[in-house]
């Protein structure tokens, strides 16, 4: 019965999918107390000054046994290849993740959880979440100390993937000439890049967390629009309230304080994934499209007018009339 239970934690040992190492802590322990002896209080302080004790306190860091992961895990044919190419694994960076043990064995501690890096025989590096724990208070406890190392690789490849792609959007969202808000299901303000604050006259701190229909009335309230009734306006109103299920878009335009003639495109785009349903707002500066279109079309009516058997004084009003929508012409006079 003996024999069959022995072997049945060796089975759980060896076939475990984390990485299980068996080490002797002991003369690092008595290492680390003559230090201390010697009136050495900062571990950490002490082997940055002097690199060479470090080495020296951890060539006597002793591998007993691995189990079959840590082997598939580090490219070893052997525990004997393993414990003989160490060097390889513990060097550079992965010096942090040894120091920081040792510094919890010099200060008593009888568990241990952090994160570090080793390299496998190849050179390629690997993450890991490492922990141990000394069952015991006698010196003995210290030559069979289990550690163990999660191997969180993949995981934190992921993580600066998207640390990176996070960057990226930033980037992207915040060097953007259209105007974006990022907004929640229920229409409210998230996100605001600095040509939306442009483009509509408010700060972002003014209107992050508002509705967007109330960043709409605030900007109206601030310009003259165009629409040609009452119905357009309410259309266009109603547009910042309701969310879309599909991509949708309105176009207006307005004169700003100095009366000069303006024009946006605003698109509302869902964007769903599995946890929230989120919207884009991309406003688009027609501005210079549209004035173009209307000088034209100014340019053909008065040409027109003028071409026509008219009185000076409908000629005259035509021309004021065209004009006025473009410029502001409250003080606008024609003189023979």
């Amino acid at each position: 019965m003996k024999e069959l239970k022995t072997s049945f934690y060796r089975m759980l040992y060896d076939q475990s999918p984390v990485s299980l190492w068996v080490e002797d802590f002991s003369e690092v322990y008595r290492s680390l107390m003559a230090l201390k002896q010697e009136g050495i209080q900062d571990i950490k302080a002490h082997f940055h000054t002097y690199p060479e004790k470090f080495r020296e306190c951890t060539a006597k860091l002793r591998i007993v046994d691995v189990n079959q992961t840590t082997l598939r895990l580090f490219g070893a044919s052997s525990k004997q290849d393993l414990i003989d190419n160490s060097h390889k694994i513990f060097k550079g960076d992965a010096k942090e993740s040894v120091l920081a043990s040792m510094i919890a064995i010099s200060e008593g501690r009888k568990s241990f959880e952090g994160q570090g890096i080793n390299y496998d025989l190849s050179g390629n590096i690997l993450h890991f979440r490492i922990s141990w724990n000394i069952p015991g208070n006698e010196e003995d406890d210290l030559k069979r100390v289990i550690v163990a190392m999660q191997d969180i690789t993949g995981l934190d490849r992921i993580r600066k993937e998207l640390e990176e792609r996070e960057a990226l959007f930033r980037c992207i969202f915040e060097q953007a000439t259209e105007g974006m808000m990022l907004l929640d299901e229920e229409f409210k303000i998230l996100l605001v890049n600095q040509a939306m604050e442009r483009l509509c006259g408010l700060a972002a701190n003014q209107i992050v967390g508002s509705y967007i229909k109330d960043c709409f009335a605030k900007f109206s309230n601030s310009v003259s629009l165009t629409t040609e009734s009452e119905s357009e306006e309410q259309l266009l109103t109603e547009f910042f309230e309701k969310a879309p299920t599909e991509q949708n878009h309105v176009e207006f335009s307005f004169f700003d304080a100095r009366h000069k003639l303006h024009a946006h495109r605003v698109t509302i785009v869902p964007i769903s994934n599995a946890k929230e349903k989120l919207f884009a707002a991309l406003t688009t500066d027609l501005s210079p499209v549209r004035k173009s279109e209307r000088v034209t079309g100014i340019l053909h009516k008065i040409s027109h007018a003028v071409n026509t058997e008219c009185s000076l004084d409908d000629l005259f009003h035509i021309i004021h009339e065209s004009l006025s929508k473009v410029l502001d012409v409250t003080n606008f006079y024609i003189a023979m």
